[in-house]
């Protein structure tokens, strides 16, 4: 088991030996989980540079100033920011039946 953990990348396999069953389990299971959130980082980058190349291709002129896969934190709307934007979308889409 200790062999199979080192062929898996496990670091410090050794210091599986000063641990009891329970504590090993432990151990091998958060690897795991964070071997598996490691891969799920790769998959999202390469889904990432996947879409930055086709809007490259596709539509060049929508292609990004800045990296859009990171969330950049905005300040809170006014209340009068949220009244001009609620205001600007009841103008842009009037309810069915009243199109002025």
């Amino acid at each position: 088991m200790i062999a199979r953990a080192a062929d898996a990348g496990f670091e410090q396999p050794e210091r599986l030996w000063r641990l009891t069953p329970a504590e090993i389990e432990l151990e091998l299971r958060a690897f795991a989980a964070r071997e598996r959130r490691r891969i799920e980082r790769m998959d999202e980058g390469a889904w990432l540079a996947g879409r930055y190349a086709a809007i490259a291709w596709h539509a060049p002129r929508r292609y990004p100033s800045r990296p859009d896969g990171v969330l950049h934190p905005r300040a809170p709307m006014t209340d009068a920011e949220m009244k001009r934007v609620a205001l600007g979308l009841a103008r842009r889409n009037p309810p069915p039946g009243r199109e002025d």
